[in-house]
């Protein structure tokens, strides 16, 4: 599953956007990291990801939008259990 997801600093709208695929692809990992960086977001445990805009089959995922959340969680063993309802009651974003 691909996901794609617009992330923003909350705290500084004036930094822009990232674009960020979901799972982030192991080849494009760092790079990815040093976009979020550039917003001064992406930390793996605090939430600290304002979710602009989801991209998505699966059109749950658009509750996301307009959370904070931590990049971390967006791993995809977490959205394809979400997904399958399977753990529904662990959330793929903190």
């Amino acid at each position: 599953m691909m996901v794609q997801a617009v992330l923003s600093n909350r705290d500084h709208l004036e930094y822009g956007v990232a674009t960020i695929p979901f799972p982030i692809p192991r080849d494009q990992y760092a790079h990815c990291m040093e976009l979020l960086a550039a917003l001064e977001i992406g930390d793996a445990v605090k939430a600290d990801c304002k979710v602009e805009e989801v991209d998505s089959f699966y059109t749950v995922l658009k509750r996301v939008e307009m959370l904070t959340v931590n990049v971390e969680v967006g791993d995809a063993v977490k959205a394809d259990c979400m997904i399958a309802g399977i753990d529904s009651d662990r959330p793929i974003w903190d």
